[in-house]
């Protein structure tokens, strides 16, 4: 359903970039409270043609004092206790805020891309 503005992303499809599907969702680490997983997300506009890939970053705060998810800046999304059933959740509800805030796909990028990595990046 679109916001008020009528512009909305979808997650189009999520997998992990560690574990097959659907045997992520069903993941549990050893370590709820030290977990990171990486994320690959298909994002689109609702209603629309064509979508474009992102990577996200799931972790907790001991994951990340660690520096398992290290690729320059943290770009991501930092939960208590990890959880496979609440990361898609967690991504569309992100997208929703997103979608909130802007009214095109140009200003929904530069916001996804604050938290997300984006596939045109070097």
């Amino acid at each position: 359903m679109p916001f008020e503005h009528g512009f909305r992303l979808e997650l189009r499809s999520l997998e992990s970039n560690d574990h097959s599907d659907p045997a992520w969702r069903a993941w549990i680490p050893s370590d709820p409270s030290d977990a990171c997983q990486w994320f690959t997300l298909d994002v689109g506009v609702e209603g629309e043609e064509g979508s474009t890939l992102f990577q996200a970053c799931v972790l907790t705060p001991t994951a990340l004092k660690r520096g398992k998810s290290r690729r320059g800046k943290f770009r991501g999304f930092v939960v208590q206790t990890y959880e496979s059933g609440a990361v898609e959740p967690l991504l569309q509800a992100f997208l929703d805020s997103v979608s909130q805030a802007c009214w095109d796909w140009e200003a929904a990028l530069e916001t996804l891309r604050e938290r997300l990595h984006w596939e045109y990046e070097g």
